[in-house]
């Protein structure tokens, strides 16, 4: 899985957690995705979704309107490692 903003002169993905499957139902997966950017028209990602089904592989694509919160939930900060950090 994998949520992609396209860009005028580049692309980039977002930060996401794999998506496990639910212990009592196979059918359904649990997950996040931290979108740290949004365009004002909500218009730039595009969700990636690749699976496999009895040995046959499938993508599907889908775009996404992510908007802007009226309240700051992500952060980047830099820790004394120089490795920076997202806190959602």
């Amino acid at each position: 899985m994998e949520s992609v903003m396209t860009m005028p002169t580049m692309k980039h993905s977002c930060q996401n957690l794999p998506f496990p499957r639910f212990q009592e139902k196979n059918t359904l997966y649990n997950g996040y995705i931290i979108y740290q950017m949004t365009h004002m028209d909500m218009s730039g990602w595009t969700l990636n979704i690749s699976y496999t089904i009895n040995d046959n592989s499938y993508e599907a694509k889908a775009p996404l309107l992510v908007g802007q919160s009226n309240r700051q939930n992500v952060t980047t900060i830099t820790g004394s490692d120089d490795t920076k950090y997202i806190i959602a």
